[in-house]
């Protein structure tokens, strides 16, 4: 018996289940004009949390100390001073100083706690406090930025007086450049102190390394390198021409003592005293064809190659009177007479002149030979020198560019060190404000403003999602699963039966209050066609919810469509059936139920058409138990 219970038990609690998801589904389902209907009813919540905050904000603007802030621009020079190629010397690491300084670095080093606190302190005790409230920096008092893509730096000083804030921003602005002289000027003699020991030690290893040159060039005798080495070479090839010459004046001696020897042996001692000679006329005749031919060649070649047919026939005609001419006497004697040759004797003084130009040309010949050699092993010793004098004269050579330019150096240093240039400069001084940056009160009331809206709008909503009570008779019908009757609209009342209290007599016929109560009279007899209703009950979960006003004028309705009403007021705690029909209560149910009148007694006729009242009576003392009696359900039913 107790399990189709449980079940059907269950099953309405999953139902009730199911039921509550889906109401919590549709509220969650965003609807604007719900929402513009939730900020109306809740109006006044967001207009109190609003004035609240707006209020709260105004009093913290007003109570706080204005603060004033005042701005120093300086700008910076972030690429090196330094020209030339000294990153690849030995003072890389000097100019690499000059190199660091971006933009962002000296941000920092403006932002350091050490040059903050410099600064700080130029300013007198008495008005550190009087200006910021603190004996020390605080970290409210300064801002330090760059603008983007440029070398501006922004110096931001803030203060509770205008002449304070300018002051800080511009002692900040002086402590960096006189850090970063300071800075520059050490850095400048430190530089110097370096490159003097340097120069000291590059001054000994040049001399040193001169040194060893020069007693290389003593030893070696390459004083003058390059020179030697072409007079050398040139001295080699002279000899070698000049065993050349010697070779061929040596053979042509041999040449002509062979010659002078053989017409000596055929030369007659004595040959004729005396002689007529005259021209040959056949070698003159060959003579005059030979020079005709030459001409002719000439003439040709203007017109014809060497290899023409025309010139190689003139050539050949050349060749044979050339080889008559010489077999022809160029002259002959007429008449001769006898006397020593004097050409033996001629040949004989050649023959002893060239037998010693052969001695001379072989002598000549032998010296050469030796001088050649000896420029040849000279020669062959050279590159060897020549690459050890290199070494040595590369050396002294680095050494003394490295000396010159360490003394350029140094005096570029010395220089520096005295008339060293800013690396930035002030372009805007600090000027004491006219107007305090902080608070802006303007500004503070709008936010405060806005952030009351903001409260008020959340405040209005938890207000709204801690509200349980049901305001959509769509809502309702779901949760009850009972359809709504009616919907009855709020009125003001239009007579003086009291404030809240309107009866459908005191209204026009087609006013929505007057509607709504015949609806809901038509719904209630449609609602049950099969049988017919006798007693309805009006309820309501806790007080003041408007039972009297519904069941007084549902009575009036169903009066004014012609039945029989009796209205009876149930409210034994709180009774006001009595005050809106303007009857007494002395009698009443109460006094029914307990028998001291009968039901006509208690029953009081009403100013409306077929409507009877029957009011509580005097109230009990347990209103519940008195209802539950047997006596009153006789007499309801």
């Amino acid at each position: 018996m107790n399990s189709p219970k449980n079940a059907t038990d269950y099953s309405a609690l999953n139902d009730g289940l199911l039921l509550e998801q889906s109401i919590i589904e549709d509220e969650q389902q965003f609807d604007p004009r719900e929402q513009l209907e939730v900020f109306w009813r809740r109006k006044w919540i967001i207009a109190a949390v609003t004035v609240l905050v707006t209020a709260l904000g105004v009093a913290y603007t007003i109570t706080r100390k204005p603060i004033y802030q005042a701005t120093t621009k300086l700008a910076l020079v972030t690429e090196s001073k330094k020209s030339g190629t000294d990153a690849d010397t030995i003072l890389a690491a000097f100019e690499g100083m000059s190199n660091t300084r971006t933009t962002a670095t000296q941000v920092e080093i403006i932002k350091s706690p050490d040059l903050l606190d410099e600064a700080f302190e130029k300013i007198p005790i008495t008005k550190r406090q009087r200006g910021f409230g603190s004996e020390t920096i605080p970290s409210w008092a300064y801002s330090i930025d760059a603008k983007p893509d440029s070398d501006i730096v922004n110096i931001q000083a803030s203060a509770y007086s205008p002449r304070m804030a300018s002051t800080l921003a511009q002692h900040i602005a002086e402590t960096y450049l006189e850090l970063d002289h300071e800075t520059s000027v050490k850095a400048a003699k430190d530089a110097k102190a370096y490159v003097s020991r340097e120069m000291a030690n590059s001054k000994a290893q040049l001399k040193t390394a001169a040194d060893k040159l020069a007693q290389y060039k003593k030893e070696s005798g390459l004083v003058d390198a390059p020179t030697q080495v072409t007079a050398a070479a040139q001295a080699v090839t002279a000899l070698e021409n000049e065993m050349k010459a010697s070779r061929t004046g040596l053979a042509a001696a041999q040449r002509s003592i062979g010659v002078l020897g053989s017409q000596l042996r055929r030369a007659d001692a004595n040959v004729p005293y005396s002689s007529t000679v005259q021209e040959n006329p056949e070698f003159a005749q060959s003579r005059t064809r030979l020079n005709q031919l030459r001409a002719d060649l000439n003439k040709t070649l203007e017109e014809y190659t060497e290899t023409s047919p025309e010139a190689t026939t003139l050539k050949n005609q050349i060749s044979a009177e050339e080889r008559n001419l010489q077999t022809i006497s160029r002259s002959i004697v007429t008449s001769r007479s006898e006397q020593r040759n004097p050409l033996v004797d001629k040949l004989r003084e050649e023959y002893a002149m060239s037998t010693a130009e052969e001695a001379v040309q072989s002598e000549k010949l032998a010296a050469a030979q030796k001088a050649l050699d000896q420029r040849r092993q000279e020669l062959m010793r050279y590159p060897e020198d020549l690459r050890d004098l290199a070494a040595l004269e590369q050396s002294v050579d680095i050494l003394q560019k490295t000396y010159n330019m360490l003394s350029e150096r140094f005096y570029t240093l010395a220089i520096q060190e005295n008339s060293t240039t800013p690396y930035a400069r002030v372009i805007a001084r600090a000027r004491d404000p006219k107007f305090a940056a902080y608070p802006n009160k303007t500004q503070h009331v709008i936010a405060f403003f806005l952030v009351g809206i903001l409260l008020g709008v959340a405040a209005a909503l938890l207000a709204e999602r801690l509200d349980n009570r049901l305001r959509d008779p769509y809502l309702v019908d779901r949760i009850t699963g009972i359809a709504s009757l009616t919907a009855v609209p709020e009125t003001e009342p239009t007579d003086n039966l009291g404030e809240g209290r309107l009866l459908l007599g005191h209204v026009e016929n087609n006013h929505a209050f007057l509607e709504s109560f015949r609806l809901l009279r038509n719904n209630i007899a449609f609602s049950s066609p099969d049988r017919k209703m006798r007693i309805i009950a009006v309820t309501s979960p806790s007080k003041s919810e408007g039972k009297s006003t519904i069941s007084v004028n549902l009575a009036i309705a169903m009066a004014m469509d012609g039945k029989k009403v009796l209205l009876v007021d149930c409210d034994l705690r709180r009774p006001t059936i009595h005050n809106w029909m303007g009857v007494g209560r002395e009698v009443g149910l109460t006094t029914v139920v307990k028998g001291l009148c009968t039901l006509d007694e208690a029953t009081k006729p009403t100013s409306y058409e077929n409507l009877w009242c029957l009011p509580s009576g005097p109230l009990p003392p347990n209103p519940t138990e008195f209802l539950n009696s047997q006596h009153a359900r006789l007499i309801l039913e």
